[in-house]
């Protein structure tokens, strides 16, 4: 088959085969060294024999499972044509997301249906929709045809290889997905337009997208392909862990210009790993969960780094430790280590820094209910008990073949604290403990808000770039040439806390310290939090800074703008017998993204640049352009 380039507005962040970023995809060419050289981490036989392997997909028994689990609550909604009646809004939401670009017709099956995994069986089959609810529910991806542009449908066979690299992941993994991540089978037949320009042929990226070479490989490589792409992902979810300074001195990688150089470097588990620092990334974790005794031996730095940073202890040279553990056996445990941790309870205090992770869940309410501080609590301490056991407890875990990972350790943490939680005597007489545990909590929050103060915060460099934002005034509903000035940098300031709290930028690195406003923060603050945070970072200098930046930024695309419309309006003949009205309106008032960036719709006049045109062409019998001085007097707010 002829191979087509095509050119793909998603092209910009497809990590093809280098991108900004260095990012490589796998290519076939790659695969055609694995005969010479472990090209990759692992190969099929390790892959095949890899411990607590997920062998086959999952069942239509467990699906609907998951399904029923998930699937609470009712709404009744059209969508499409199609009404929903009495249906999980979690199953509707899916469902819009999975069939985005689809175009339903008059004679659509699916038009028949009130439930949605009716409509989505008549789309797809039962079986076939069944897995795309699953990769889409349990792990966030959505890998539907109709999700994306350029996507074609998976078979049966793929997506199976898709869903056994999807959990193969550690369970504190999953969701691993942003929400409605992309995972498509690329057009068929085709590849990206920026791939097309190696000459090789890719397998897949970690955008995720899927190419023909991909489906053509052997189920096990795609497997490990999968789970390739997806430690990308993992490193993204971890704040870009592949380029972080800890991650990089691992293997003496260094970086000149915009390139990596690898003259130096160390400790590289398969040549396809020398590409770059994200695909020795990429590379080390697939080692770590298929032929984790090769990267152990080899590089016993990284595979502790890896054991312990990402896959929070769960060690796959020890069966016990990655094996899930049965519900049966975590509740024999939680009675018989229930009664020994109360003894000691009384005896147990918790630090500021030990209440981050089990008490992650209530930052983002404020102030924090009684109830929800006493689960914290609980977290807290069983946490401490579970983490540094007595000789009692380890035996206990031992004789009923717990691992020490942590999968393991959070569902026992789960049932010691919901056995406890459910004896009010017990909770009763915690009753000052936690009220002391507030004080902590307290201190631990109040932290997050005065480590970043005015001194400070205003010595750091200022990434200014990351900071100049295209839509935030149209965003906050602002324009810039109605709202007064304190209005702008209000909103200003509200862009600058929801960019670096969602893509963790290095402006405001102090207010990730306690570590408050990371993974659940990617899900959205509550109001009242955010407010509080902004109304901080409007007393700090750096504000001015970043607004005279950002003041800058505006002027020059405004003068651009002018300008290109001063240009344009030498061609135009017929200029002169407009009414000034029709000739701002054409000329200054509408147009590009300009416009956007100062909080005006595209193709909507800008009231104060449209008046003053209107204005002044009104008193002029030629072509009215603004000067220096006129764009001056629009800057002021």
């Amino acid at each position: 088959m002829v191979k087509l380039s095509l050119l793909l507005l998603l092209s910009f962040n497809a990590h093809s085969f280098f991108d900004d970023k260095g990012r490589v995809c796998l290519t076939h060419e790659h695969q055609e060294h694995r005969s010479l050289i472990d090209w990759w981490g692992a190969t099929v036989e390790q892959i095949q024999k890899a411990s607590c392997k997920t062998l086959k997909p999952p069942t239509e028994d467990g699906i609907d499972g998951l399904i029923k689990k998930i699937a609470t609550g009712k709404t009744t909604e059209i969508v499409d044509g199609i009404q929903f009646t009495d249906e999980s809004p979690v199953l509707v939401k899916a469902y819009k997301d999975l069939t985005k670009l689809r175009k339903p017709e008059a004679s659509d099956r699916a038009r028949k249906c009130d439930k949605v995994m009716c409509a989505v069986e008549a789309i797809w089959g039962t079986e076939l929709s069944k897995k795309i609810m699953y990769a889409k529910l349990k792990h966030n991806f959505n890998a539907s045809e109709f999700g994306f542009e350029n996507a074609d449908r998976f078979t049966i066979a793929e997506i199976d290889d898709v869903l056994i690299g999807l959990d193969d992941l550690p369970e504190h993994l999953i969701p691993l997905g942003r929400e409605n991540q992309r995972l498509s089978r690329f057009k068929r037949g085709y590849i990206l337009a920026s791939d097309s320009e190696t000459g090789a042929e890719p397998l897949a990226n970690s955008t995720v997208l899927l190419f023909d070479g991909w489906s053509r490989g052997p189920s096990l490589e795609r497997q490990y392909a999968i789970f390739h792409e997806l430690s990308h992902n993992i490193s993204t979810k971890h704040g870009l862990m592949d380029v972080s300074p800890d991650w990089l001195n691992l293997s003496n990688w260094i970086k000149k210009g915009n390139k990596w150089d690898n003259s130096q470097i160390k400790c590289i588990i398969s040549e396809y790993g020398k590409s770059s620092p994200m695909e020795d990334f990429a590379e080390s974790l697939s080692a770590y969960r298929y032929n984790p005794a090769r990267l152990k031996e080899k590089c016993p730095e990284k595979f502790n780094f890896i054991k312990q940073r990402i896959f929070k202890g769960v060690d796959y040279t020890d069966p016990k430790s990655c094996a899930p553990v049965s519900a049966e056996v975590i509740a024999k445990a939680q009675s018989e280590l229930t009664p020994e941790f109360k003894k000691i309870i009384g005896t147990m205090t918790v630090l500021d820094t030990e209440i981050q992770e089990p008490c992650r869940e209530i930052f983002d309410f404020y102030p924090i209910h009684k109830d929800e501080l006493t689960k914290c609590y609980l977290r807290a301490v069983v946490t401490k008990f579970i983490e540094s056991p007595n000789a009692k407890t380890l035996g206990t875990l031992s004789r009923l073949g717990i691992g020490n990972s942590n999968a393991n350790q959070e569902k026992m943490r789960r049932a010691i604290v919901k056995n406890l939680l459910s004896d009010e005597s017990f909770i009763s007489s915690m009753s000052a403990k936690v009220l002391e545990f507030q004080t902590t909590v307290e201190n631990f929050l109040r932290k997050s808000f005065t480590a970043a103060n005015a001194e400070g915060i205003s010595k750091q460099k200022i990434p200014l770039n990351h900071y100049l934002w295209s839509n935030s005034l149209r965003k906050c509903g602002k324009s810039y040439f109605t709202a007064s000035e304190n209005e702008v940098i209000k909103c200003q300031i509200k862009q600058i806390v929801a960019e670096d709290k969602l893509y963790g930028e290095t402006l405001f690195t102090e207010y990730h310290k306690p570590d408050i406003f990371s993974d659940r923060a990617r899900e959205g603050l509550t109001k009242a939090r955010e407010e509080a945070l902004a109304s901080h970072v409007y007393k700090q200098p750096i504000i001015q800074e970043v607004l005279k930046a950002q003041r800058e930024v505006v002027r020059k695309n405004m003068t651009e703008h002018l300008r290109y419309v001063t240009t344009r309006l030498y061609k135009f003949d017929k200029w002169n017998k407009m009414s000034p009205e029709n000739f701002c309106q054409v000329t200054y008032g509408s147009g590009s993204t300009w416009t956007e960036f100062l909080g005006v719709p595209s193709n909507s006049i800008v009231p104060r640049v449209y008046e003053n045109c209107v204005r002044e062409q009104s008193n002029k019998s030629r072509r009215f352009e603004f000067t220096e001085s006129d764009i001056d007097k629009l800057m002021t707010p």
